[in-house]
């Protein structure tokens, strides 16, 4: 699994913790900067793959709201710019 993502740029909050979950097992953490593109490659065991299905989760700690007016369910964190789910190839 191959995530590349960049933070959201706001005052006071120079970083974003990342955390990856794939059908409930923790992948990994990283943490990103804003204007700083970063790409996070995790390896997904295949046994946790239930009937072929693969429930990608990112879990953002240190969300943030982007306004005062903003309500307490519209946090921002990162953009995801893209996503990739592969086979390694093999050695």
């Amino acid at each position: 699994l191959a995530l590349e993502l960049v933070a959201v740029k706001r005052d006071g909050h120079p970083s974003q913790r990342v955390d990856v979950t794939a059908n409930g097992v923790a992948l990994g953490s990283t943490t990103v900067l804003p204007g700083n593109p970063k790409t996070l490659e995790l390896e997904v065991p295949a046994a946790i793959a239930r009937e072929g299905t693969l429930e990608v989760e990112l879990h953002f700690p240190d969300a943030i709201r982007m306004s005062p007016s903003d309500s307490d369910t519209r946090l921002r964190s990162i953009k995801l710019l893209s996503a990739r789910l592969g086979a390694n190839p093999a050695p």
